[in-house]
């Protein structure tokens, strides 16, 4: 599978995920959050999510500013992220 190019999803200081991301993806996603310390995520586009990529934004510890429209998907990401520190919007 192609890699995603994180650096195309950043607009206005978000980091805009859209679609499945994909394990493969977790690297990438990892490198742009590395050389972009200020970026909030917006998973608002975020279809699917492998658990690589949920870890990875664990530990980057950034806000939400957008959660996905997938209710129980926005679930489980908001438990997840809060659990480990991220600050989440509110729902």
């Amino acid at each position: 599978m192609k890699s995603m190019k994180f650096d195309d999803c950043v607009v206005d200081g978000r980091l805009a995920l859209r679609g499945p991301i994909e394990a493969e993806h977790s690297d990438d996603l990892r490198d742009i959050l590395l050389a972009q310390p200020e970026l909030r995520i917006d998973l608002g586009g975020c279809e699917a999510i492998h658990s690589a990529a949920v870890q990875v934004l664990m530990a980057a510890k950034r806000p939400i500013v957008a959660w996905p429209t997938s209710p129980s998907l926005a679930e489980v990401l908001r438990l997840a992220l809060a659990a480990d520190g991220a600050t989440p919007a509110a729902p």
